[in-house]
């Protein structure tokens, strides 16, 4: 019954229609696995014996979140947190499919601009993702890697405008009198 009212919907569904269903489906999928994998796999590895705050080794577990996944409280700092903290989706209230479709577009290149427009973000936030995702980045390929044999290395420029700073043409400022 199930599978008749599915083809039904599909049968009769335009292509803009079964392109919206197929990006939902997507969506749906993509923050499942990441909802289940990625935090079990930060659980299984997350080293509860320090707080990551304030690094004391004084913890108790402290309930669980609205998900179900385990929060630690610090006895020395007073301070809750939980595997996630600490990592790039802490403090994240977007959709997983959000990140996986940023990162992605991210590491195909596009602008910030584009991949805000590519993950429905504001540019602001994909800015913010951009230096949490390279930071992580940087921070693995600093770690215990080193490169053996040819390697090649080109440049990437990316234009990059921070607020309040204006960049001024050296022609256009002339001494006048």
């Amino acid at each position: 019954m199930f599978n008749d009212i599915i083809d039904s919907i599909i049968n009769n569904a335009t292509d803009d229609e079964i392109e919206i269903i197929r990006e939902k489906l997507n969506n749906h999928i993509i923050n499942h696995i990441y909802d289940g994998e990625v935090h079990k796999e930060l659980s299984d590895e997350f080293d509860s014996s320090f707080c990551p705050h304030c690094g004391h080794e004084h913890i108790i577990r402290y309930g669980k979140d609205k998900n179900g996944n385990q929060r630690y409280l610090c006895k020395h700092c007073h301070k809750t947190f939980s595997p996630m903290t600490g990592t790039l989706f802490s403090y994240s209230k977007k959709e997983a499919y959000q990140w996986y479709l940023y990162m992605e577009s991210l590491f195909r290149g596009d602008t910030i601009v584009q991949s805000a427009h590519i993950a429905g973000i504001c540019e602001h936030t994909s800015l913010v993702w951009r230096h949490k995702i390279l930071s992580v980045c940087a921070s693995l390929t600093a770690e215990d890697r080193i490169l053996d044999g040819v390697v090649y290395l080109d440049e990437k420029l990316s234009d990059v405008k921070h607020p309040g700073i204006t960049v001024e043409d050296k022609e256009s400022k002339k001494k006048r009198g």
